[in-house]
């Protein structure tokens, strides 16, 4: 895996290639392993670095939204406060394992997200 991140370039080598990547470097052992050791490794090799902080802040600024929009809608702030726990949880997850890659775990966070973002933007205490 160090030598994989070490190789990886700017611009990435493009989205779902962490497979074809990973087989060039494979040594007799079989690692690194067919897929990849968390979401942050799968990502800087698919966006490169400058994704990675691109992503990071994206997912800065959305919690910046879903923290004070939860704080602007006082008692109701459940969705809001509970998305913005999410997005931190969501974050430190991303450096322990790849489950992010999974369909059901993005369809999981679209909606916690989502849910915070409709009850940040929605009627607020003025």
């Amino acid at each position: 895996m160090e030598r994989l991140l070490s190789d990886a370039s700017w611009a990435g080598s493009g989205v779902g290639t962490y497979q074809a990547s990973a087989a060039t470097y494979r040594d007799t052992a079989g690692f690194p392993r067919p897929a990849p050791i968390n979401t942050v490794s799968s990502a800087i090799l698919g966006w490169g670095y400058l994704g990675v902080c691109l992503l990071a802040a994206i997912l800065t600024q959305l919690f910046v939204t879903l923290f004070r929009g939860a704080f602007n809608r006082g008692r109701d702030s459940f969705f809001a406060a509970a998305a913005a726990a999410c997005l931190v949880t969501i974050f430190c997850e991303t450096f322990c394992d790849a489950s992010l890659i999974d369909t059901t775990f993005q369809i999981l966070v679209a909606i916690v997200i989502g849910l915070g973002l409709a009850q940040t933007v929605g009627r607020q205490i003025k």
